[in-house]
Formats: structure tokens, C-alpha cells, sequence
């Protein structure tokens, strides 16, 4: 697999976590640089160890554990899309940063990551390249879709949480989708 190729997952692998960080943006009501980098590192941290796991447990794992990680992601961001959906509803209020719920976030959207760590176990990869170019553009993509959700959150409290929620439900619908796909 050349470096062209690798870039190209890294960046596909990070998608996710882009779309994850523009709803917990538009979610919180204050969030300054020191939560923006925390959250940036978390995410970024779990893309970059997830696929390391999935590399070392290689491919005679792979079918029985892949088999149970979309199941997981799906739960985990079905329920939470349901929960700021409702939360919408309640009196706006000064959202703060939890580390469970980011916690859990950084580990549903590395799930795609153990996959292709996975899938990397059976290809001569280069782990190492792959593994900067995930983290850097993780990092990124956390980083500003924080910020970019922040500015529309901002402006719309109440339609960011519901908009947000049902982002995270369609994310949990989709997973569910390819999976039987």
C-alpha cells in the first residue's frame, strides 16, 4: 500500500470524528482552547491507539470481534443523539464538557479505526505512517469542527441539540445499515 493510499484512509477513518466534533461544538455553550485541545487529543489518542489493537490482534480475531463493534457504536451513538435530543427540550443551560460522554464518543467513532487495523494486519502497511497522518488529521478534524459547531451553537442553542442529536442517530443508523450491507 503506498503513502498516497494510506493518507487517503487516515483521513476517511477521521470523517466520523469531524461530524461527532461539530455536534459537541454546537452543544456546548462555553468551551474555550484548553477543552478544544482535550477533546482533539482524546479523539485523536483513541483513532490512534484503536488501530494499533486491531493490528496486534490480527486477522484470526477479526471477523468475531468486528462483528460486535458496529452493534456497540450504533448503542452508544443511537442513545446519546436521543439523550441531546431530549436534553434540547429542557431549560437552556450552561452545557459543560463530560468526560464519560466524550469518553464514550472517542470510542464509538474509533471502532472504524480497530477495523482497519484489522484489515491492515492482513496488507504489508506501514503502521507508522498511518499512524501520524490519524493522529494529525484527527486532531484537526476535532479541533475545528469544535470550533465550527461552537459558532452555529452560538447563534441556535435550542436547533443545534436537536440537529446534533439526530446527527448522531443518523451516524447510528448508517453503521447499522453497512453492517448488513
Amino acid at each position: 500500500m503506498n503513502t498516497f493510499e494510506i493518507i487517503f484512509i487516515a483521513l476517511s477513518v477521521c470523517a466520523d470524528v469531524f461530524a461527532i466534533s461539530l455536534c459537541i461544538g454546537a452543544e456546548n455553550n462555553e468551551i474555550n482552547t484548553k477543552n478544544k485541545l482535550f477533546c482533539a487529543f482524546l479523539f485523536a489518542g483513541f483513532q490512534t491507539i484503536t488501530p494499533l489493537v486491531g493490528f496486534a490482534l490480527g486477522s484470526a480475531f477479526a471477523k468475531n470481534i468486528a462483528a460486535y463493534g458496529d452493534y456497540i457504536a450504533f448503542l452508544i451513538l443511537f442513545i446519546l443523539g436521543i439523550k441531546m435530543i431530549i436534553d434540547s427540550f429542557n431549560a437552556v443551560q450552561q452545557l459543560k464538557l463530560k468526560f464519560t460522554k466524550l469518553f464514550w464518543l472517542a470510542f464509538a467513532t474509533s471502532i472504524d479505526a480497530l477495523s482497519v487495523g484489522f484489515g491492515f494486519s492482513l496488507l504489508s502497511v506501514n503502521m507508522f505512517i498511518f499512524e501520524i497522518f490519524d493522529f494529525i488529521f484527527t486532531f484537526l478534524a476535532c479541533f475545528f469542527g469544535i470550533c465550527i459547531g461552537w459558532r452555529f451553537g452560538e447563534k441556535n442553542k435550542k436547533s443545534s441539540r436537536i440537529i446534533g442529536g439526530i446527527v448522531l442517530i443518523i451516524m447510528a443508523i448508517k453503521i447499522l445499515i453497512e453492517h448488513f450491507l
